[in-house]
């Protein structure tokens, strides 16, 4: 009674069985194995110094490089010069620029030189959460990434103990990825 689910309209969510499948387009394969498909969101966790970071740039390099240690960028045919954005909320500038200086290295691209395909915003010193959010999402109209990664994603939310403003984060990611057709890894 409490709940009012009486009064839900569903008719608009019911799945057609008679529509056409349509195979999700998966950004990453490891040994013949897809995974984290287009439109979809991923999560990463882990202890600090665990390597978390460095998992990112390994994703990073197989989808910049095509390959990358058994890692494979699945949609080479599709999208032949994939972009990622790499958004960093929480490392202090100089291990950031260690992560771009890394990448650029692995992908021979000229130390200084600004990428299209590769791009990091830096968002630690931006001081509300809010506004970090707010960076992040227009980071992404303007780039127009095949995949994101946001190192930090408690880091764009003002109270991360608080459910409901985790749960309508968790939604603005899922229709953020949803809507430009991009793979989203968030460190959680």
């Amino acid at each position: 009674e409490d709940v009012k689910w009486q009064n839900a309209e569903i008719d608009g969510n019911w799945l057609d069985p008679s529509e056409q499948y349509v195979r999700p387009r998966y950004t990453l394969s490891y040994n013949g194995v897809p995974f984290a498909p287009l439109g979809g969101i991923h999560g990463l966790t882990g202890q600090p110094g665990h390597g978390k970071t460095f998992t990112f740039t390994q994703l990073i390099m197989a989808i910049l490089k095509g390959e990358f240690y058994g890692l494979k960028y699945e949609l080479s045919r599709e999208i032949p010069e994939p972009k990622v954005l790499y958004i960093d909320t929480e490392m202090e500038k100089g291990n950031t620029q260690l992560v771009m200086l890394r990448v650029y290295e692995m992908m021979g691209w000229p130390k200084g030189t600004e990428q299209d395909r590769f791009r990091i915003l830096w968002l630690r010193e931006v001081t509300k959460s809010e506004d970090r959010w707010r960076k992040t999402l227009k980071a992404i109209y303007e780039m127009k990434p095949t995949v994101v990664f946001l190192d930090g994603l408690i880091d764009v939310i003002a109270d991360f103990n608080d459910n409901k403003e985790c749960q309508t984060l968790i939604y603005q990611c899922m229709y953020t990825a949803s809507h430009y057709g991009i793979s989203m890894w968030l460190l959680l």
